[in-house]
């Protein structure tokens, strides 16, 4: 940033922000306008990361840990690295220079405090070069414990890494080839595939499966190349999987289905009225919300994210059309100054990991402000991750 222009210079940084500060930035953004939001001036913007990430009761706890921080043992490492962290976050604690020197000096042990500040060194990096040498000075006369840090090393192999000492033959690597594919096969069904080349060093494979000239691997059954292993569908693989049951889960829904309805008819039609945003099950309503983190919605391309006004409070919301329904934190809930409403039936909502939570409770004519203009939008309170309210397809089909 020395070189940066002072023009640039929030444009260049901002540029470098992710997760939940860039969801930030998008909101300041979102208020301002681009231009004007890069337009900032520099020291303004400091002071807006200060005010968001930096307020006066984290400085405090700073404050007090920094000049209550002592230094664990021999541990002269762990103790330079949270004194210089420290000191960036506290800079008014640090200036003059002296007093940082104080600082560092005061949180030393005692077996080496004394030496160090009678050598009435000028600068903080001196006075952390000394505290070094007397620190090992001290650990090599059993006065103080070895350093853990010291005594590590990043070469030494771990216990579960496989060494290689130069002398593995062929029939070595054939042994491990075999114990691992002992391992995969206690977890493949009779039509799984299996490769064509098992083990160069046996000559191929060597079992009785036909050969398919769709995937070029052994299998017997139906071909499952492009197939998903969760839904049994085509077109996608499991890990894009949007489905809220697997395969077999999907294969017993059908089946209760005709049951379902014969039930529903004896009960009569009393039980269809007087329903309350789309719950009109006697057994309650069925929603699914793929609650999802921060990091898988910015590469899902069935979503969308960022920051709005809800109420007055900015939240952070997902846009997913996998979701039946609106769904709000129980913690914004609580935030907001409107009262929940009964409905008249309990609301199920299915997760994508296959859990279930119930609710009870609507949260009615909440103000959801967009690109300027204020819509009116009823969330369920439940319990979410990492969005403060989910607007599901009961939203963005009506708008």
């Amino acid at each position: 940033m020395c070189e940066c222009p002072e023009a640039l210079r929030v444009k260049f940084s901002t540029g470098t922000l992710e997760g939940i500060a860039l969801t930030w930035w998008k909101a300041q953004v979102q208020m301002l306008g681009l231009a004007a939001a890069n337009a900032t001036p520099w020291n303004d913007f400091k002071e807006l990361i200060k005010e968001e990430y930096c307020n006066h009761d984290d400085i405090h706890k700073l404050e007090v840990e920094f000049f209550n921080l002592k230094m664990p043992g021999s541990e002269i490492e762990a103790y330079t690295k949270r004194s210089n962290e420290l000191a960036i976050l506290c800079p008014t604690m640090v200036d003059p220079p002296i007093k940082r020197i104080e600082l560092y000096l005061k949180g030393l042990v005692p077996e080496i405090q004394s030496h160090a500040t009678s050598a009435n060194l000028g600068t903080v990096q001196q006075v952390i070069r000394l505290a070094h040498r007397l620190t090992d000075q001290v650990v090599e006369q059993n006065r103080l414990p070895k350093r853990i840090s010291a005594t590590a090393t990043s070469y030494a192999p771990s216990d579960n890494k496989r060494k290689w000492d130069g002398t593995s033959s062929k029939g070595s690597t054939s042994a491990q080839s075999q114990s691992q594919q002992r391992k995969t096969d206690q977890f493949k069904s009779p039509g799984q595939q299996f490769p064509s080349s098992q083990n160069q060093s046996q000559g191929g494979y060597k079992g009785n499966h036909p050969k398919c000239n769709r995937c070029n691997l052994h299998h017997s059954g139906q071909c499952n190349k492009g197939r998903c292993h969760r839904c049994n569908k085509l077109g996608h693989a499991a890990k894009e999987c949007r489905s809220p049951y697997p395969a077999n889960q999907n294969r017993q829904q059908q089946q209760q289905a005709p049951q379902n309805q014969q039930q529903q008819q004896q009960q009569g039609n009393g039980n269809n009225g007087g329903n309350n945003g789309g719950n009109n099950d006697g057994n309650g309503a069925r929603g699914r919300a793929f609650v999802i983190g921060q990091g898988d919605a910015r590469i899902d391309p069935n979503v969308v994210m960022g920051k709005f006004l809800l109420d007055d409070f900015f939240v952070t919301v997902l846009f997913d059309s996998g979701a039946d329904t609106s769904y709000v934190s129980l913690k914004v809930s609580q935030m907001l100054k409107r009262t929940s409403t009964l409905m008249n039936t309990k609301h199920i909502v299915e997760l994508v990991n296959g859990k279930s939570l119930e609710a009870t409770h609507i949260v009615k004519g909440c103000n959801l402000v967009l690109a300027g203009q204020t819509f009116s939008i009823d969330p369920i309170p439940i319990v979410l991750g990492s969005f403060d309210i989910v607007i599901g397809m009961d939203w963005l089909s009506q708008h």
